[in-house]
């Protein structure tokens, strides 16, 4: 499922607006600052806690329960299943705006997808065909480390040179 920037603005307009024209509001003059801001906080926990696709962490909390079940020996899976969960969880971080995490995630994680193909995810590999590289698990390990490098330095520049022209839209 993809995830669109557009989407997720769309939903915290809409929280926004409901918030200003007071849908629980208790008077007619408008809601009530604190009631606001706690029905605010409860709807951000209510989607943290879910696996809302924009806002969710419980899938990425399955998927670090997983891998760490497979660190610990807990559960037996092929290096090509680990590298599934790692790139999957990775992928989930950089969605959650995790970025370092990913990335340390991705470094750590490095030995055990030199072993799953036996050369190094950097190394230059001609694929037969497009679908060939799209499976791939070195060119998935490296579009994923891309995303996260590309998010930090997204990061950094908004940071760095804070302005319209620089912090208009996350990656």
């Amino acid at each position: 499922m993809s995830r669109s920037r557009t989407d997720v603005c769309g939903r915290w307009i809409a929280l926004l607006v409901c918030g200003l024209i007071g849908c629980r509001g208790e008077s007619a003059a408008g809601p009530v600052g604190s009631d606001v801001a706690a029905e605010f906080a409860a709807i951000c926990d209510r989607f943290r806690e879910s696996e809302d696709p924009f806002y969710g962490e419980l899938t990425a909390r399955r998927l670090e329960a997983r891998l760490a079940a497979i660190e610990r020996g807990q559960e037996a899976a092929p290096p090509q299943r680990v590298e599934r969960v790692v790139l999957a969880l990775a992928n989930e971080w950089i969605e959650l705006g995790r970025t370092d995490d990913a990335l340390a995630l991705l470094e750590r994680t490095k030995e055990s997808a030199v072993e799953l193909e036996g050369a190094p995810p950097d190394a230059p590999r001609a694929p037969a065909a497009d679908v060939a590289a799209a499976e791939d698990p070195r060119i998935l390990r490296l579009n994923t480390e891309l995303a996260a490098r590309l998010q930090a330095a997204e990061d950094l520049n908004c940071l760095m040179n804070h302005s319209a022209a620089s912090c208009i839209l996350p990656f």
